[in-house]
């Protein structure tokens, strides 16, 4: 930032501004309801920028007007067409959806997790910025984050040694640091679908979660919303239904029966609270008796703070993402029985990662990825069953 300043001062003092992109700005594209796209961009600059589809430039909207001191930044949204070819912001190239996708990134719970009772240290044990490079580098179609963005909720104790102090709360500062800044080049690299966690609930990350990154439009008389309808995201062959039971008081019955209304088969639930899974300690997580549609054949989750496949007889099969991150949790896998769901596959890789959804015929591949890039598991979901195997013993 020094050097950007002393050009700037120096282009100033010549009589001339040049034409930069601020290093502030963030720009990514972004599924949103009604089988829409939208460009967003969050700027600390005073309008919002001009884009250009095919050529012709178009003017952005501002979705949320900067709201000092916690939100000193504008975000800005313009919806895009489904014939648009190109698009670009600033220079740079918009990343637009594909007709068939055929490679999708899944991350979730990604922050550094900084509490009055638990310091993660986000200088040497925070891999997010590692995994979004990798991720963005196997070139996906689309990204999934299945949520909890947000973790850094209190500032480190003063006698704390293993984390360093910074920002904290549902801030700007904190959202950049917790996930705009280390997620740019997954952003840039493919549309993304946003689900919202428990970490974005009113009173913990909501504020931000509406203005940035919800899926809905912004409304400023409503800076926080408890809870919002599912919506549907349709792909070439299968369509993913995202639900929003980040709240405990979520009406997760309400949402599956709408969800049935609206989904085709064969369908995708992406939620970030599990229907069911191991969860640490020997115990077991689940959102409780529900019914789930019978057009859907997988769902995508996080809360857990680990990676977990699962299938269950008569159920969907499950894919658990929250290991992208923040501090993890350790499960385990000899459970017959999860709340009353028979367990048929169960299967977790230990350590931070991500997953590749990979499509293969009818079916789909998920590959287990660490940080680094190694594959550790590989599991084909067909129907609604799991078939996995370890790819990299430890």
């Amino acid at each position: 930032m020094g050097a950007f300043r002393l050009g700037l001062g120096v282009a100033l003092w010549l009589g001339a501004m040049p034409a930069v992109v601020l290093a502030e700005d963030y720009r990514w594209v972004q599924m949103v309801p009604g089988g829409g796209v939208e460009a967003r961009v969050v700027t600390t600059a005073s309008t919002c920028p001009e884009a250009h589809l095919d050529g012709q430039a178009v003017a952005m909207t501002v979705r949320a007007e900067p709201l000092p001191p916690d939100f000193p930044v504008r975000v800005c949204t313009l919806t895009l067409p489904h014939d648009t070819r190109t698009a670009s912001i600033g220079g740079e190239k918009l990343a637009l959806p594909v007709a068939t996708p055929s490679r999708i990134i899944v991350v979730g719970d990604t922050g550094c997790r900084i509490t009055k009772s638990a310091r993660q240290n986000c200088d040497k044990n925070w891999p997010w910025r590692e995994i979004a490079d990798t991720a963005a580098n196997t070139k996906p179609d689309l990204v999934i984050h299945v949520g909890d963005y947000l973790y850094r909720e209190s500032r480190c104790p003063w006698f704390a040694g293993d984390c360093t102090n910074g920002p904290s709360g549902d801030t700007w500062a904190t959202w950049e640091a917790d996930y705009f800044a280390p997620a740019r080049s997954l952003m840039a690299v493919a549309p993304m679908v946003l689900v919202r966690g428990n970490h974005e609930i009113c009173g913990r990350g909501g504020v931000g979660w509406m203005r940035l990154l919800d899926p809905y439009p912004f409304d400023n008389a409503v800076p926080c919303r408890i809870s919002s309808a599912p919506y549907t995201v349709p792909l070439d062959r299968v369509t993913m239904a995202v639900m929003d039971v980040a709240d405990d008081n979520s009406n997760v019955h309400g949402q599956l029966a709408a969800v049935a209304r609206m989904t085709p088969h064969p369908a995708w639930i992406l939620l970030h609270r599990p229907f069911r899974a191991a969860a640490p300690f020997g115990s077991t997580y689940s959102l409780g008796a529900v019914a789930i549609p019978d057009t859907v054949t997988m769902a995508l989750a996080g809360h857990i703070h680990a990676f977990e496949a699962l299938s269950f007889r008569g159920q969907p099969a499950e894919i658990v993402v929250g290991n992208s991150g923040t501090s993890l949790d350790v499960v385990g896998t000899n459970n017959k029985m999860l709340d009353g769901w028979q367990v048929e596959t169960n299967v977790n890789v230990i350590g931070f990662g991500f997953t590749l959804l990979e499509k293969a015929g009818d079916d789909w591949v998920a590959h287990v990825f660490d940080a680094s890039g190694i594959e550790r598991e590989s599991c084909r979901v067909h129907g609604r069953e799991l078939d996995c195997r370890a790819v990299h013993e430890t």
